[in-house]
């Protein structure tokens, strides 16, 4: 192959057999690596998503049994914006430009 960016060595057949069995030897230990990291993923998240199920049953029980209607007269959020127009007859108002 001319111009080819990877170089073609020669080879016997020893090289080329030593060079297989590597290349399966690291595939499989990739793949085992890999199975072991998920595995130990998943059980990290089962452990974690367990503990936090442990630490919020109690406020999800306290949720249930809470009343759904607010009683009367009890502000359960509340925010406002009292806005006002400005009256023109007010004395702090500046006078229009161009007017004195």
């Amino acid at each position: 192959m001319r111009g080819s960016p990877f170089p073609r060595f020669a080879g016997g057949p020893g090289q080329k057999l030593v060079s297989l069995v590597s290349g399966i030897v690291l595939v499989v230990v990739g793949l085992m690596f890999s199975v072991v990291l998920l595995a130990v993923v998943v059980v990290v998240g089962a452990a974690v998503s367990g503990y936090l199920w442990w630490k919020t049953r109690e406020v999800g029980r306290m949720l249930r049994q809470r009343p759904v209607a607010p009683q009367a007269g009890h502000i359960i959020d509340g925010e406002a914006i009292v806005v006002t127009e400005a009256d023109p007859s007010d004395d702090d108002v500046p006078p229009a430009a161009g007017k004195r």
